[in-house]
Parts: C-alpha cells; structure tokens; sequence
C-alpha cells in the first residue's frame, strides 16, 4: 500500500487517536528491547475482595481514555494510539507468599515488556489478602508518565473503597501543541529499507534488581528545613546525595563525566494540573571527573540550573531535540537503530514527585506505603531513583539491571549527615 493510501486510511479511522509525540515513540521505540515502563506500588491496609478490585478497575478505565487503547504502526508510518473496544487492562492476580516483598514485585514487573505495544497500555497487578494487599499500577511509558500512574493508582484505591470517581479525562492535547510546536509528521524523512516487522528479539538483558527505603518523617522535616535555609530543594540535595555515593562507589564514575537526568512535571508550567498522559521534560546535570562536590554548594546551583530549564523556551528545545532523535524510523527490535547518536544515554536518573498530596485514607481502606519505580538508560549499569513524598514520609525505590552497590542506603546516611 502507498503512503498516500496508508495516511488516507489512518486519516479516516475512527479509531485513530493520535500520532505519539516524539518524547512517546522513543518509549514506544525502545520497549521491546530495553523497556522503559513505569509503575507505581501501595501497601494497603484494610478488608476487600477481589472484585472490588476488579469493579475498580472498570471505573478506572473509564476514566482515563488511554487504558482503551493500543498502539499500532505501519511501516514508514509513524506510530498512533488506536482505541480498541474489547480489551480491558488485565489484573493479575498474584498468589501471596509470606516472603514476597514489594521489591520482588516491583523487579518482576518491570521485567513484563509491553513489547510493540499491540495489547492493553496498562496493567493491575495484585497480591490479595482479605485484610490487606499490595497493589501496582504498570504503565508503558509511551502513554503514561510518573505523575499520571499515581493518579491512576489513586483512583484505583479509591473506586476498590466504593468512592464514586469523577468523570473521564479528556484526551490529552499533542504535547507539541501544547507547546506552540508544529504536530508530528505522520511519516518519516528517511524510513527504513527494511521492514522493522521483519525483525526478532534480541536477547533479553540482566534482571531489575530494585532496593525500597523509607525516610521518615521527623528525619525528611530537617532535611527539608535546612535545604530551605542553604537556598535549594529536598530534590537538588538527593540529586547531589546521589552523585557523591555514585563516585565513592563505583569506580568507572570517578575516571570520566557523568550525566544525571531530572524529569520535570510540566503540568504547573502549561497551567494544568490533573491532566493524564506524559507531560515531562528533562534538566541534565554533568559532573566531570575533576568536579569537586561541596554539598550544599552543589545543591544550591543545581536548583538556579534546573530553573532555567523549567521555562517554556527551554521545554520547546527539548521537545526539537527529541524530535531530531526519531526523525529517522527505527527498527524497534535493533537498538543500534534507536538514538544512534546517544542523546539519551545517562548514568542516573533522579525523579522526584515531590509530595503527592495524596490522602492516605479511601473509606476502609489505607495507604501505608507508596514506591514509584522506572528503569531508565540504554545501559544496563544506568541507576534510578524514584521518589514521593506521603503522609510526610519521603518513599525512594531504586532500580537497576546493574546496581551500584549499598546506593540508595548512603544516599540516605549523606543527607542525613549533611542536614545535622
């Protein structure tokens, strides 16, 4: 079929939801080979059954209009969401053992690849006890960030209590529109030879190895006060925290420049707030061999640095960047054909959710744990970390295929220390 058939067809769908935005398809892109979903996690306490939870689960798809979809490509075509009317989002059912923790959960999760995408956006995920359960929200990055997981999770909480959920969520704008850019061409300046369908899986990477630890209350309000007082943030010092354990603790991150990325919500800067989809862009921090780190030195210039990534200028150059990165179609399949040039690559990624204002209590049922976790990078060495802030308590989850060691527990002893 020519182009012209293929972008006449697709044209006329009605189940054509949209071309991915550039920042989409390099998740979309990426997924088969080195997935970059990202999920979130609750222990909750309190009675249910199961079909609350799967009576949640349709309020919740209801709600957000991407867990009706899928993605589909054609060749020289460039990825689109595609609703589909007969298949939910599955809620699996894990058989609960007492020695199950929430790392092995999260681990095993975000080993589950979306692969090209052709299934449900979204999965449930759910170790069941009568009087309490841990539950996962998994969302493949392409359609959901950080920001809307933990809506979606918190909805879920909310429709298993019996709460009423308000109503569906438009459909998220083209990002570019957003932003006063021009929609993405439905087609590529230089498509492939072959087609990517022709392809096979490579084989599969090292398993995630994911670390939780829990900042509590009174440790995180001293922290907090005296990054208020140095003139930064809680996240410019976990930020600075990170790069000083990563350079005592490994080696190769003493012999040469390393890149830490910050994904920024651009919710509040687009005048938006509860709106569901991915809304990111990204603020590098470069520290090379020869960088001395003064902790709060560091964190206070981080913070002015980030600033002026957080402006709507600085979120259009992004946005050109990345869409330079897919301007030419990629085999999904073949990583060597998926950001040749490494604009993505980075040694750590540090996302911070701040505090997610989120109550703790839903009817019967209570929140007493909440861990986000992504793994990010195209190396398998590439550490993240992922935080949120409830109930006051500061939630990390670190996740990598090669985990630096004892990472994320001296993190937490050099923020304490230079907090004092």
């Amino acid at each position: 079929m020519a182009n012209t058939d293929i972008a006449r067809q697709e044209a006329s769908n009605s189940e054509n939801l949209g071309t991915l935005d550039a920042l989409s398809e390099f998740f979309w892109t990426t997924e088969p080979t080195n997935s970059r979903l990202a999920l979130v996690l609750a222990e909750i306490e309190g009675p249910s059954q199961v079909s609350d939870w799967e009576n949640a689960l349709k309020a919740v798809r209801a709600r957000y209009p991407l867990l009706s979809a899928s993605i589909t490509k054609s060749p020289g075509r460039r990825p689109y969401f595609r609703w589909m009317n007969d298949e939910s989002p599955p809620l699996r059912l894990l058989q609960v053992k007492a020695e199950m923790s929430p790392e092995e959960m999260i681990s095993q999760e975000l080993d589950q690849s979306f692969g090209l995408g052709g299934g449900p956006l979204g999965r449930v995920v759910l170790a069941y006890q009568r009087e309490r359960c841990t539950v996962a929200f998994v969302g493949h990055h392409a359609a959901f960030d950080g920001r809307t997981n933990v809506g979606i999770l918190r909805d879920l909480v909310a429709a298993a209590s019996g709460e009423a959920l308000a109503g569906p969520h438009p459909l998220l704008t083209s990002k570019n529109e957003l932003l006063g850019l021009p929609a993405p061409d439905p087609g590529y300046h230089k498509p492939l030879i072959d087609a990517w369908t022709r392809s096979s899986p490579p084989s599969s990477l090292p398993p995630a190895r994911v670390t939780n630890r829990r900042v509590p209350k009174e440790e995180l309000d001293v922290i907090r006060e005296r990054a208020r007082l140095e003139g930064t943030t809680v996240h410019a010092a976990l930020v600075t925290a990170a790069l000083i354990v990563g350079r005592r603790n490994a080696i190769n991150w003493r012999e040469r420049t390393v890149i830490c990325l910050s994904p920024m919500d651009l919710r509040p800067l687009l005048g938006l707030s509860d709106v569901a989809g991915v809304l990111t862009t990204i603020h590098p921090t470069i520290l090379g061999p020869s960088n001395p780190i003064a902790f709060w030195d560091f964190a206070r210039n981080l913070k002015r640095s980030m600033q002026t990534s957080y402006t709507l200028e600085a979120a259009r150059r992004g946005a050109l960047a990345i869409k330079q990165v897919v301007s030419a179609e990629a085999d999904p399949y073949d990583p060597t054909t998926v950001d040749p040039g490494g604009f993505f690559d980075h040694d750590i990624m540090v996302s911070n959710y701040g505090d997610g204002a989120l109550r703790t209590q839903y009817g019967r049922l209570r929140l007493t744990s909440l861990y986000p976790a992504h793994i990010s990078g195209s190396r398998p060495d590439t550490q993240t970390l992922s935080a949120i802030t409830m109930d006051g308590i500061l939630h990390i989850n670190h996740a990598s295929r090669a985990p630096i060691a004892h990472l994320l527990d001296d993190v937490h002893n050099v923020l304490v220390l230079n907090s004092k």
